[in-house]
């Protein structure tokens, strides 16, 4: 028996608009600029009004028709309980969810209103610590309904495939008895359903072109002006300061004078070349007074000398200010971009998901199986699924490209692919590298650019390293490329769409993450789901032919032995193979270069003779921490490691490590509560007594 229709169309309106919520919480925590999350944020309050309304409604519906609503009785007595459990939870979370999403806004000073209709102000004062308390309510409920939901849906598929019985059943329309006509044909519904979607990808493609495009100018204008600009004057402050303290002597060396005004004289005029408007006309008049204030006798030079130095001062306030206008104008450009693309993003996955409902369904739940705990602690940390952007989480050394577009994606793919094919020769690999750095001047590219390249490295023809950082896969990526190409060629749709899709990962990979010389080891996992796809190509054409086969597994195994035997941290053989070397020694093979071997094994000793079981590990400054771990680990098999210094952390360590901290008077007063600190070359050991 199914629904009445009224109570249908209640339940999918309530589902749809829930998804809708969920994704929009995601949406919020990756919008940059306020304007677009004041849109995304009114939109998440209307559709929360709604549902309030939306359930209430059914509720109404169920009370009028109850013996339509019961659960039914070929279900087990348990799944009975849980059901009724299930949806009793529901009604109230999803009644008390908008009412906490009121009582929010209302903290955060705003109004609520449906659609503009009407406008309800706070009735009374929140404080911030009753906004904060809001606030975390709210987002565990939103977890907690989240939950709700997948044991929902999971209860639907476990009834489905498991005990045969579709329960679903009840909220579709009854099947009619005569035959189902569409006015519309299939084929016209769906040519206007994608074209809407691929129009607006296309819209919203060469939108974000022409917005990146605008940025690229700006920043490139921004770099060669405010920041040139900047630089020269406060180089010319320096020196003009340095002349002061020299021209204000009893017995003025005339020669150095001389070379501080005319250093001071050049860096301005670079300056000039470069800046405009005001400071350009100040630049001008302060460059006119210097040879006066340098030449100037008595009593008035020292006055002209510190007129000039007011006068650069105000300069420098003045550019910092138009400086940092123009930051926050690339900036706000910048995170328009960038939520423009989320924004329209965001309704293309949800009608894949109505186009292809199953295998998005399953690919959505082995997705959030693997990563949702990953993304919650994420979220703790850094308010963001994807966690911080940067190593530190200080916005130096950032993972993701200063800029998203085509040339960052292809200068990223052209580079990591190239690190994939380093040979022993080393012709072989200039080559390879020649070849990279002619398509990136074709296409205007700089294979150097910092905005797409870890600080402090550089592009440099591929190597065929043994190192696990960066050992390339040669031979395996051309089996890949070999396989890919043998489905495309014998038009097998299953194995050519499950090639598209490890191009399509390799791609958002390069579009994301910046050019690093150790990135190698990060695409293993792309080698290892490829591994799929050269199995179809040997079951293919290669196995009617057993000794092509064992060829080719002899070849791969020999391949091998180099990584193996001539490991540059963990060889085989030689005198610091891993077979007469001693274990604790193993660890430090790859940071020797840091000196700090004796320091590890005291900040072991100390910690395992004091007993403690919980260990906090501060390592902002250093992050090489497992070497510490691994030690102290076969001394204390018990004992547990918290990171130390990080927001959110409620666990009290009895010893905090602190590595290379020994200077940093910040770190000594941060752990003073914990105990004295020790000091342990460039450690710090701070013990509880």
């Amino acid at each position: 028996m199914t629904h009445a229709r009224p109570l249908r169309m209640a339940h999918w309106a309530i589902a749809i608009l829930v998804t809708c919520q969920l994704a929009i919480a995601v949406v919020l925590t990756q919008l940059r600029s306020l304007a677009y999350g004041q849109l995304v944020l009114s939109l998440h309050r209307q559709l929360g009004l709604v549902i309030l309304l939306l359930v209430v409604a059914r509720f109404v519906l169920i009370r009028r028709q109850p013996a339509q609503t019961d659960i039914p009785s070929a279900l087990p007595s348990w799944q009975q309980r849980a059901a009724s459990l299930v949806h009793g939870a529901f009604y109230v979370l999803l009644v008390a969810q908008p009412v906490i999403g009121i009582f929010v806004a209302w903290a955060r000073g705003d109004s609520v209103g449906l659609f503009g209709v009407a406008q309800v102000a706070a009735p009374f004062e929140i404080s911030d610590v009753l906004r904060e308390r809001l606030m975390t309510v709210h987002a565990t409920t939103a977890m907690v309904l989240f939950a709700l939901c997948l044991v929902h849906i999971g209860a639907v598929v476990f009834n489905s495939l498991v005990r045969r019985v579709s329960v679903i059943d009840r909220m579709l329309a009854p099947i009619p008895e005569d035959r189902l006509v569409n006015r519309i044909p299939i084929a016209a519904q769906l040519f206007l359903a994608f074209g809407l979607v691929i129009g607006t990808a296309l819209l919203v493609g060469i939108n974000a072109v022409a917005t990146y495009r605008d940025l690229s100018r700006s920043t490139e204008a921004f770099q060669t002006g405010d920041v040139a600009v900047a630089d020269q004057l406060r180089a010319a402050q320096v020196a003009w300061k340095d002349l002061s303290a020299a021209a204000t002597t009893d017995h003025p060396d005339a020669a150095h004078v001389k070379d501080l005004e005319d250093s001071a004289k050049s860096s301005l005029e670079d300056a000039q070349t470069h800046a405009a408007g005001e400071i350009k006309a100040g630049l001008t008049k302060v460059i006119g007074q210097l040879a006066d204030a340098t030449h100037t006798e008595g009593a008035g030079r020292a006055e002209a000398i510190k007129a000039i130095d007011t006068t650069l001062q105000d300069l420098v306030d003045s550019l910092s200010v138009e400086t940092l206008q123009h930051r926050t104008e690339n900036d706000d450009k910048a995170a328009r971009g960038h939520d423009l693309i989320v924004v329209t993003v965001l309704p293309m996955l949800l009608a894949l998901g109505a186009w292809r409902k199953r295998e998005v369904a399953w690919m959505a739940a082995g997705v959030l199986l693997i990563n949702t705990p990953q993304y919650v602690r994420n979220m703790r940390l850094s308010g963001s699924p994807l966690g911080y952007e940067s190593a530190q989480g200080d916005g130096f050394f950032r993972w993701r490209n200063e800029r998203l577009g085509w040339r960052p994606l292809i200068s990223n793919a052209l580079r990591n692919t190239s690190e994939q094919l380093g040979a022993r020769s080393n012709q072989w690999n200039r080559s390879v590298y020649n070849a990279v750095v002619s398509v990136h001047r074709a296409l205007g590219l700089d294979p150097q650019d910092p905005d797409t390249t870890w600080r402090w490295t550089r592009y440099d023809p591929p190597r065929n390293a043994n190192h696990e950082s960066n050992a390339n896969n040669r031979w395996h990526l051309l089996l890949i490329v070999a396989a890919a190409m043998w489905a495309a060629i014998k038009r097998d749709r299953r194995w050519s769409l499950y090639a598209a899709g490890l191009v399509g990962a390799f791609l958002l990979f390069c579009f994301y993450l910046k050019w690093q010389p150790f990135l190698a080891r990060l695409e293993l996992p792309l080698f290892v789901v490829s591994a799929v796809l050269v199995g179809q190509l040997v079951d293919g054409p290669a196995r009617r032919s057993t000794w092509l086969i064992a060829v080719l597994s002899i070849f791969l195994v020999n391949n091998a032995r180099p990584a193996l035997f001539e490991n540059c941290t963990r060889q085989l053989k030689g005198p610091r193979s891993l077979w007469t070397s001693a274990r604790d020694d193993d660890y430090f093979r790859d940071i020797s270069q840091w000196d700090n071997h004796a320091s590890y094994t005291e900040s072991v000793e100390r910690v395992a003779r004091s007993g403690c079981d919980l260990v906090g590990l501060d390592i902002s400054r250093n992050t090489l921490e497992y070497p510490f771990q691994a030690l102290l680990r076969e001394r204390r098999p018990r004992v547990r490691f918290v990171h130390a210094g990080v927001p959110g952390t409620t666990e009290l360590p009895c010893a905090v490590l602190c590595l290379d901290c020994a200077e940093d008077e910040k770190k000594l007063a941060m752990y003073s509560g914990v105990g004295a600190p020790i000091v342990i070359g460039r450690f710090l050991l701070f013990l509880k007594p």
